[in-house]
C-alpha cells in the first residue's frame, strides 16, 4: 500500500475498522502460545498478520503499558522486539517489575505503517482485555514514528489514556518533518552539488549504501559548507564528528529513504517555493540558487489532515524525551510548534519536554525511559508535574 492510498483514509476511519475487526480478530488472535514465565505470563500471536507480545507480571497492578515501535526498514523481518527496538526487551522487565503488564506489536508491514500502527495498536488493546480483562489505566510508550501513533491514538481514540511517554518523536507533525528532510536534501545539493544523484523527488536510492557513503566522504573531505548548511538547517553538533555524521542523519529521509520514497508516491509533498534561507555566509546567493519546488496540494493536504496532530489531548499528560543534539528528528524543529499548537487548545500545561544534552537519535538507555515513565506516572496518579 502506497502513501497516497494510505493518506487518503482518515484517521476516523482507521480507528472504527480497528473496532468493526475486533470479532474476527480475536479469533485470530487465539492462535497465539502462552508460557507461563517465572513471575510473569508471556503471550506471543498473531492478529491479522501482525506479531504481538503480551506479558503480565504476577502480581499486575490492573495497569497496562502498550509500546508503540518507530519505523522498522521494509526489508527487515516481522519479529518480536521489532528490528532495532530491542530495548522493548528490557522496558517490559523494567515496567513488569513495577507491576505494570505490557504489550506491543511489530505491527502488520513496515516502513511508513502510521495508519497499521493505529490499527494494530487498538486491535492489541482488545486482545488483552478478552484474556485479561480491562485493564484499569492505559499508558502509551511511542518510540520515533510511534509517537505518531501514540498521539493519535491519545486525539481520537475509543478510549481516555493515563500518560503518554514520547521518546524521540516528530510531535510537530509530519509536515515539520518532511519539511526538514527536504530542506535538508535541497541545502545539501547546495552547498555539495553533484555529489546525490538526482534531487528531492529520486526515490530509487538506498541510504545505507548509497547516501550515508557519498555525504560522509564528500563532509569528510570538505567540511566547511557543511558548518554554513547545519547552521542555516539549526543542526546542532559539538565536533567534526557530529558534523558529519548529522548531515549525513539530516538525509535518513529525503536523500532516498523510506519516508521520501513513499511520501513521493502519492505526489509530491514538500514545498520550498516561498522558504526564505537565513545562517549562511551569504543568504542572498543561497535563496538565488538552492532548489525550488512546489508541492501537490493533495499530497500536502493529506500530510496535515493524517499525521499532523490536531493538539487536543483530552487531559492526558505527555512527557517528551529527546536528545538536544537529534540529526533524525530534531526537537528544536518540533517542541516549539507543539507547545504552540496546544497554547491554541488551552492544553500546554499537559506537555513537558525532557533533554538529554547528547547525539544522536533515539539514544536513550532503557534506564533512563524508565526513570521519566516513573515521572510520567507519577504526574498521572498524583498531579506531580515532571522537570524538563
Amino acid at each position: 500500500m502506497n502513501v497516497a492510498q494510505i493518506m487518503s483514509k482518515t484517521l476516523v476511519l482507521a480507528v472504527f475498522l480497528a473496532l468493526a475487526a475486533i470479532g474476527s480478530d480475536r479469533a485470530e488472535a487465539g492462535k497465539y502460545t502462552k508460557i507461563d514465565r517465572d513471575g510473569y505470563m508471556q503471550l506471543d500471536g498473531v492478529a491479522r498478520g501482525a506479531p504481538f507480545r503480551i506479558v503480565v507480571p504476577a502480581d499486575w497492578n490492573g495497569e497496562l503499558v502498550v509500546l508503540l515501535h518507530g519505523l522498522v526498514p521494509e526489508s527487515a523481518p516481522l519479529q518480536l522486539p521489532p528490528v532495532g527496538h530491542e530495548i522493548f526487551d528490557p522496558l517490559s522487565e523494567g515496567m513488569m517489575t513495577r507491576g505494570f503488564a505490557v504489550a506491543y506489536s511489530a505491527y502488520r508491514i513496515n516502513g511508513l505503517a502510521i495508519e497499521e500502527g493505529i490499527h494494530d495498536s487498538a486491535l492489541l488493546y482488545s486482545i488483552f482485555s478478552s484474556e485479561f480483562g480491562r485493564p484499569s489505566e492505559v499508558y502509551l510508550t511511542g518510540y520515533s514514528m510511534g509517537t505518531h501513533i501514540g498521539q493519535r491514538l491519545v486525539e481520537s481514540g475509543p478510549r481516555r489514556y493515563a500518560g503518554f511517554l514520547a521518546v524521540c518523536g516528530a510531535l510537530g507533525g509530519a509536515s515539520i518533518q518532511n519539511a526538514y528532510f527536504g530542506d535538508a536534501r535541497v541545502l545539501f545539493d547546495y552547498f555539495y552539488p553533484g555529489v546525490l544523484p538526482g534531487d528531492i523527488l529520486t526515490t530509487d536510492l538506498d541510504y545505507f549504501s548509497e547516501v550515508f557513503p557519498l555525504v560522509f566522504g564528500a563532509v569528510s573531505t570538505n567540511p566547511l559548507p557543511a558548518i554554513e548548511l547545519a547552521a542555516v538547517l539549526g543542526l546542532a553538533w559539538n565536533d567534526p564528528f557530529e558534523l558529519v555524521v548529522g548531515v549525513a542523519s539530516s538525509l535518513v529521509g529525503a536523500g532516498g529513504g523510506t519516508l521520501n520514497e513513499q511520501a513521493v508516491r502519492g505526489g509530491n509533498p514538500y514545498d520550498n517555493s516561498a522558504t526564505v534561507y537565513t545562517g549562511s555566509a551569504d543568504d542572498d546567493m543561497l535563496n538565488a540558487g538552492v532548489g525550488r519546488f512546489v508541492g501537490d496540494p493533495q499530497a500536502l493536504q493529506n500530510m496535515r489532515r493524517l499525521y499532523d496532530p490536531r493538539g487536543r489531548l483530552r487531559g492526558t499528560p505527555v512527557l517528551q524525551l529527546h536528545t538536544t543534539r537529534d540529526a533524525v528528528v530534531p526537537v528544536q524543529w518540533h517542541a516549539p510548534v507543539y507547545q504552540a499548537l496546544l497554547a491554541e487548545n488551552g492544553e500546554e500545561d499537559r506537555y513537558v519536554v525532557r533533554t538529554a544534552d547528547r547525539f544522536g537519535h533515539c539514544t536513550f538507555a532503557p534506564e533512563e525511559v524508565l526513570a521519566s515513565f516513573d515521572d510520567l506516572v507519577l504526574w498521572a496518579r498524583d498531579g506531580i508535574k515532571p522537570t524538563p
